[in-house]
């Protein structure tokens, strides 16, 4: 549990570990150079409670940096990622757990949550399921909540920073993306996790502006894994797509037919759960080569229904 400057909430955050169901947990939290009374809060909301570690650094360096030091210092099978501004609801970690003995292969699990302000829930967020459509979507955007994400600790075996300090806004989507092109199975489950806090002093809304670059150049950089070269008018119209919701044209929909023929000739992702993806974002009267070449799978249609009616039936 990285926690800068988060005084004000990071007892809620420990009390809510502390009510977990599942008791076979230990607590590493890191103090990332706070400058309020982030510590002496942690310490006191941990008085009684044995298994845990607090590392402070002297310095903020950064939330990636935060994660890999704390990770050095777990011992656990499974490692489950929480902020100390938000507050995991009481049956997570028992759901996750079990979760991965029922399903051996899975490297990666994440789940819904609850957004709140002021304590008063304000929307539920529910992200892609099936596993295939949601490997295909991390092409586009962050498909998995990092605060919800129970992972099993062998998959990070090897990586010397597996939170990239050169991706500080965006570690988490690098690290998801990575671990899928490494094979890595990724799950979601369906319903909400964690109660995810709103407020001016989270990340999102301090570093907006390094984020929206540093989205740019990882598109970019997941484009040219299928041999694409991105002009600045295709990067922009993708991120505008994407990230803002503004309304797709024919540019857009050309460069989504290039990145399908790519993925069909290289197979980076799964191909029918792709073209549904490509088919989601791209514009109403979209070219007949797009149509023509997402109808090549019989399977598209019924997975963008499929997802959306489960995603649907949670929210």
């Amino acid at each position: 549990m990285p926690a800068y400057n988060a005084g004000e909430y990071v007892a809620e955050a420990i009390n809510a570990l502390k009510a977990q169901t599942f008791k076979d947990w230990e607590l590493v939290l890191i103090d990332d150079g706070s400058a309020d009374d982030t510590c002496s809060r942690a310490e006191q909301a941990l008085h009684g409670v044995k298994n845990h570690k607090i590392i402070t650094q002297a310095e903020n360096q950064g939330n990636n940096a935060a994660r890999n030091a704390g990770l050095r210092q777990c011992s656990g099978e499974f490692i489950a990622l929480m902020d100390a501004d938000d507050a995991s609801l009481p049956r997570r970690l028992q759901v996750q757990a079990e979760y991965f003995k029922s399903n051996k292969k899975i490297g990666v699990l994440g789940g819904g949550m609850l957004r709140f302000k002021e304590g008063a829930i304000m929307d539920r967020l529910v992200p892609p399921i099936d596993p295939e459509y949601l490997a295909a979507s991390l092409f586009f955007k962050n498909a998995i909540y990092q605060p919800s994400v129970m992972m099993r600790a062998k998959i990070l075996e090897g990586m010397d920073a597996p939170w990239a300090p050169n991706r500080n806004t965006i570690g988490d989507y690098h690290l998801w993306w990575t671990l899928m092109l490494q094979g890595v199975r990724l799950h979601n489950f369906p319903q909400p996790l964690v109660r995810y806090r709103v407020h001016k002093g989270q990340i999102g809304a301090r570093l907006a502006e390094t984020r929206i670059n540093a989205q740019s150049v990882f598109l970019s950089e997941r484009a040219a894994k299928l041999g694409i070269s991105l002009t600045d008018a295709e990067l922009a119209a993708m991120l505008s797509a994407i990230y803002e919701r503004k309304a797709k044209n024919a540019a857009l929909n050309s460069l989504l037919v290039r990145l399908l023929a790519a993925n069909e000739s290289m197979s980076l992702l799964p191909k029918a759960e792709f073209g549904a993806a490509c088919r989601f974002y791209s514009a109403k009267g979209s070219p007949f080569k797009l149509f023509l070449s997402l109808m090549t799978h019989p399977k598209m249609a019924k997975l963008i229904w499929r997802n959306e009616r489960r995603r649907r039936s949670v929210s």
